[in-house]
């Protein structure tokens, strides 16, 4: 198995870098014996290239999760649950997209725990949730990374972390979905996993992919 590498960049501590190297899983007999897929190596992107890729990724980020939260919060307004339900099911993407082409970049929310099927977690992506998973970092909110990918594309990744605004529809099953919502989160994704959630837990990361080496 490739060493996991990759570099990571706590916001608020300037300067400060953390270099991880080993190899996940650790027992790779293991993980072939369960018939899991190796997950490939994440390389670093250099330092000289780190800020400003940093910057842009997180700037990208910010842009698009208000985009979508203002569409989400006018749903909900409109017609609640149900109506925000419908909205992540048709135009969530579509919102997306629009902003991909306008950064030239490739934008993606993926999960572990995927709802929508084009959000579920490819080997590489899911490398990078496992990454973060294993942090130990108590603010999840403070963490980003920047690595390259197997084609030496520059990769930002942030984590999604659940808030309490999240539960009506990520919730636990039992007490924060109602059932009339659950009923229709079957209906519109028969194979969604994305519930089980509790505020601060990690529901996936974004993913920006971007389109240039010039800079590596």
């Amino acid at each position: 198995m490739k060493a996991l590498i990759f570099t990571l960049k706590v916001l608020g501590i300037a300067g400060f870098v953390v270099w991880f190297a080993g190899c996940y899983p650790t027992d790779q007999s293991k993980a072939n014996s369960e018939g899991k897929a190796e997950i490939p190596a994440l390389k670093p992107v250099s330092d000289t290239a780190w800020d400003s890729l940093r910057s842009e990724g997180k700037l990208i980020v910010k842009e698009t999760f208000m985009a979508l939260s203002s569409e989400l919060k006018k749903a909900i307004q409109e017609g609640g649950v149900p109506h925000a339900l419908g909205f992540c099911n048709t135009a969530a993407l579509p919102v997306t997209d629009s902003l991909a082409k306008v950064y030239d970049v490739d934008i993606k929310r993926v999960s572990l725990k995927n709802r929508n099927p084009l959000n579920e977690a490819d080997a590489f992506e899911a490398s990078l949730i496992e990454t973060v998973s294993m942090l130990g970092v108590a603010d999840l909110s403070m963490v980003n990374m920047l690595v390259r990918d197997a084609d030496d594309f520059p990769v930002y990744a942030q984590p999604i972390i659940v808030g309490e605004s999240c539960l009506p529809c990520h919730g636990s099953i039992e007490k924060d979905i109602a059932p009339a919502n659950l009923k229709l989160i079957r209906e519109l994704y028969p194979d969604g996993k994305a519930v089980g959630y509790k505020v601060g837990d990690l529901r996936g990361i974004w993913r920006i992919r971007f389109n240039t080496k010039s800079s590596l």
